[in-house]
């Protein structure tokens, strides 16, 4: 083998290292890409979690107004009875329906409001559920690419290594 046909090897074996070496950059790149995704889904699992706790807590609330106004409405039908029994009282027990009746539109009120804050939070619980399949869904594409550049990186070590044998024999023929 001439001393042309060695340079031509080692200039071959250097090319093959410095794109190793970008390559080796890039998958770094990738990692910490593939990193940065995988907080990103974290994240949005923790606020997922906050979003489903406030949903509960507004459930228990909605199931206490509407315990609440199952007896506000048991105390109107037995003040209505003591209203037609009673007549002397029926003033004032017409001025504590009135009362009863505000306060069973102000539970009424809060009943809507909270079923509106029940269907946001279940529209954010499935936005929240979209961004998660698609933060997955991103993160099983760069797991894939990189595989693929390990697989790369591997076959280069192999090229190198066998460069270098096929170096070191010529080497030593001559």
């Amino acid at each position: 083998m001439s001393t042309s046909d060695l340079h031509a090897l080692k200039k071959a074996h250097r090319e093959l290292t410095d794109d190793l070496a970008q390559q080796e950059v890039e998958l770094a790149e990738a990692m910490k890409l593939a990193r940065s995704s995988t907080k990103a889904v974290e994240k949005a699992e923790k606020e997922h979690k906050k979003r489903s706790g406030a949903l509960q807590a507004a459930e228990t609330t909605l199931e206490e107004a509407k315990s609440a106004l199952t007896e506000a409405e048991g105390e109107v039908v037995a003040r209505q009875a003591d209203l037609e029994v009673q007549q002397a009282a029926l003033k004032a027990s017409q001025a504590e329906h009135s009362e009863i009746a505000d306060g069973l539109d102000a539970v009424d009120v809060t009943i809507q409001e909270l079923e509106g804050q029940v269907a946001e939070l279940d529209e954010k619980s499935k936005a929240l559920d979209e961004d998660r399949a698609s933060l997955e869904a991103e993160k099983k594409a760069q797991q894939s690419v990189l595989d693929g550049l390990e697989k790369e990186r591997t076959a280069l070590d192999e090229e190198i290594a066998g460069l270098e044998a096929e170096l070191e024999r010529l080497s030593a023929e001559d």
